[in-house]
């Protein structure tokens, strides 16, 4: 702040001005010098208090100007933060907003899963049963082609037989045959008096020789079997 000069006390202006009235042996001229002291003493306190206000105001307008430079900038700041705090409002709206769509999504996750596990754990039953069900078909498909095989073979052999005794039906047959053929022969040679033989008594082959001219083969085999 601006000092100016020395500037008396008013208690120490007023106790001289007191003391000058008391004296009343003072000349008139004295009391001009001290009503012209008391007068230079006001406009010197005055013009002081003037000098005073008008660098407290000065002080007071230029702090005032900061502050109103401050209060631009903090209102600038306030628009910035609030703009800021809009925009986080909106990101933290549209977080809340995705974040309770990724609820919703977890959620019908778990549920999607859980249905796939319990879908998962009824095929593996399924499939657990039907492999149990296979063991067994195998089983019986093993049985069943032994049994086959047994049949076959046994089909088999009573087709041999069955064969065999075809055949030896028709060997009997043919020899049936062999034998009336040579009772004929024997009766016509006896009648026509050809040979003084006795005839072969019924027998086709006597002591390995056969009794008549045309000699029979009698072969039995089995018929051929199936090759199934």
């Amino acid at each position: 702040m601006l000092k100016i000069g020395f500037i008396p006390k008013k208690p120490c202006f007023l106790g001289c001005l007191l003391y000058n009235l008391n004296n009343k042996g003072s000349s008139m001229k004295r009391v001009n010098g001290v009503f012209f002291a008391f007068l230079a003493g006001i406009i010197l306190f005055a013009a002081y208090r003037y000098v005073a206000l008008f660098v407290e105001n000065r002080q007071l307008h230029n702090t005032l100007a900061e502050k109103e430079q401050q209060i631009v900038s903090l209102n600038e700041e306030k628009q910035n933060l609030l703009q800021t705090l809009e925009k986080e409002k909106e990101a933290r709206e549209k977080l809340i907003k995705e974040s309770a769509g990724l609820r919703d999504y977890l959620r019908a996750s778990k549920q999607r899963l859980s249905r796939l596990f319990s879908a998962y754990t009824k095929k593996e039953n399924e499939l657990d049963t039907l492999s149990s069900q296979f063991s067994i078909l195998k089983v019986e498909r093993d049985a069943l082609q032994a049994k086959n095989t047994e049949i076959i073979s046994e089909n088999s052999q009573l087709t041999a037989k069955l064969s065999s005794i075809v055949e030896l039906k028709k060997a009997i047959r043919e020899l049936k045959r062999h034998r009336r053929l040579s009772r004929k022969l024997g009766k016509d040679a006896s009648v026509n008096k050809q040979t003084d033989s006795d005839g072969n008594q019924g027998f086709v082959i006597k002591d390995g020789v056969p009794s008549v001219t045309q000699k029979t083969r009698v072969e039995v085999s089995p018929a051929a079997q199936d090759s199934r």
